[in-house]
């Protein structure tokens, strides 16, 4: 504790007042760095995958995450395409263990939502967290458990799971915690501590890497999400309750921010994106090639993702779409053709060197045709 002596003074000095005014900033300083200190969510993180970019690693501390068979859909925030939508067998996401969930000395946090709830699944549970290489009978760090549809935790080392108490409803997103201290494993829901444990997960080198649903062969349905997941973060410390209250206040109150105002050139003449409705049509013509691109199919998006963006020039565009074959077309700002290239089983196109910048994209797939904005650095 801080303790502050107040000097002597008489009533009325200047000095005093000027005095008075300074220790009162400095306590209200030392007070407001306690509570930025006890609300802290950045110290220690060594993964955090929002989606808003794909997989990506926003971090930057670690390798980015894999989803294997999902699509993307509207996320909590309000994101278009910010959250994997899992649909069980063979849909999952996995990520490095940069921590190993049996050493003690770290928190994760996740956003689900569920649309088939495990109690309608025969042999369901819905695994938020373990590894890749879990098989029956090992730790689940955290999964809602099909038996009463509740948030919990299975160790392996006595072979018991530990509620939350609270019963999962379909449709409704969640935030859970895991935090795993040297004496305990505790678990949040909702930034609400729920329930503590003695209880200890297994170390095993073979345990590798973690993951969001499951592989398990049989049953067939066991630990497979039906649902959506979003804001995956991993620390490598243990947050505070405070810290995990303040995370997730602030996650739930994320609001998706307006499109940007771009700006598209028509041969000579300036258009601001602000200016015209979604449903109006610029016409971009160079000397190579003639082509009409829809404005909403450039600034709305629509169903596929790119990433990393921005990408560098010596790099790669990673292009996730619900099918193939897809054509993929570069635009400069302004209107000039750049590049196409033709994907069959391929998922990225590489950059060359393309000049650094602001690009557009049109992809066309046999379902349907979307738009991104993409930088080149």
């Amino acid at each position: 504790m801080t303790i502050i002596t107040l000097p002597a003074w008489k009533t009325g000095s200047r000095l005093a007042i000027i005095q008075y005014t300074r220790l009162f900033l400095l306590s209200a300083f030392i007070f407001s760095a306690s509570i930025c200190k006890a609300q802290n969510i950045t110290t220690g993180l060594k993964q955090y995958y929002p989606f808003l970019n794909g997989p990506r690693d926003e971090s930057n501390q670690s390798p980015d995450a894999k989803v294997f068979q999902s699509n993307y859909s509207r996320d909590m925030h309000g994101y278009v395409e910010g959250s994997p939508t899992l649909v069980g067998n063979s849909y999952y996401i996995e990520f490095p263990d940069s921590v190993k969930l049996g050493t003690a000395g770290w928190t994760y946090s996740v956003w689900f939502k569920l649309y088939a709830l495990p109690g309608e699944v025969c042999d369901g549970d819905a695994f938020l967290l373990s590894y890749k290489t879990t098989v029956n009978g090992d730790d689940v760090h955290l999964f809602v458990d099909d038996e009463d549809n509740r948030i919990k935790v299975f160790f392996k080392s006595g072979g018991f799971k530990i509620s939350t108490g609270t019963v999962v409803q379909k449709g409704r997103w969640y935030h859970a915690v895991v935090r795993y201290t040297a004496t305990s494993t505790d678990v949040f829901v909702d930034g609400n501590f729920s329930v503590s444990s003695a209880g200890r997960f297994t170390f095993s080198a073979a345990y590798s890497p973690l993951l969001i649903s499951s592989t398990i062969t049989y049953p067939a349905n066991k630990g497979k999400v039906f649902g959506n997941i979003d804001d995956i973060r991993m620390y490598k410390r243990n947050l505070t309750n405070a810290d995990i209250n303040f995370l997730y206040t602030t996650e739930k109150n994320m609001v998706a921010p307006p499109p940007k105002k771009d700006t598209i050139y028509k041969r000579d003449t300036l258009w601001r994106i602000d200016t015209l409705h979604t449903r109006d049509t610029i016409f971009i013509r160079d000397t190579l090639v003639n082509t009409i691109i829809r404005l909403d199919t450039i600034i709305l998006g629509g169903n596929c993702i790119v990433y990393p963006n921005p990408v560098s020039r010596s790099g790669r565009l990673y292009i996730q779409t619900n099918d193939r074959p897809i054509t993929v077309t570069i635009y400069n700002t302004t209107g000039q053709f750049m590049r196409r290239e033709n994907l069959t089983t391929q998922d990225y196109i590489s950059m060359n060197n393309l000049p650094a910048g602001t690009y557009y994209i049109k992809i066309v797939s046999p379902t349907g045709t979307c738009g991104k904005r993409i930088v080149v650095f």
